[in-house]
């Protein structure tokens, strides 16, 4: 695909092979690396670093200073912001192991679901809670 179909700020770089889809806007000091598939009209913002094989859907928007690791898929619409909020990561959830980062396996994610039911219970922040049990019965239900 010809750069015309995207724009890349000229002190970012970008490893070939990568595709990039028409209307991505990539801005100051960011960093793609090999192999990666972003969709069209991303908007990637300064100073972040997407790791190679990573796959980044369509109208995704990430902030700057984000980084995205090797084996991440972020599909269509997600926004990423550039660092954790007291509102939506509690501290408890890093304490006790139940809070893992993005793109662990599932195995590491039955364990955080199994540390969560042995520290919790902890006050919802959002909503009436009842999603909560029963995404933890079947996580806890995996193999």
């Amino acid at each position: 695909m010809p750069q015309s179909d995207y724009f890349v700020h000229e002190s970012s770089y970008v490893d070939e092979p990568c595709s990039i889809g028409a209307g991505t806007k990539i801005w100051h000091f960011s960093h793609v690396m090999s192999n990666c598939q972003i969709g069209e009209r991303c908007n990637i913002g300064q100073n972040v670093v997407i790791s190679p094989d990573v796959v980044i859907g369509n109208n995704v928007k990430l902030q700057n200073n984000v980084s995205v690791y090797t084996g991440c898929i972020l599909e269509d619409d997600v926004f990423c912001g550039p660092s954790l909020r007291d509102e939506t990561e509690w501290q408890e959830t890093l304490q006790h192991g139940c809070n893992v980062l993005a793109g662990a396996g599932v195995d590491q994610i039955v364990e955080a679901a199994r540390n969560a039911h042995r520290a919790g219970p902890w006050a919802a922040a959002y909503g009436d809670g009842a999603s909560g049990p029963e995404i933890l019965k079947v996580l806890l239900n995996h193999g």
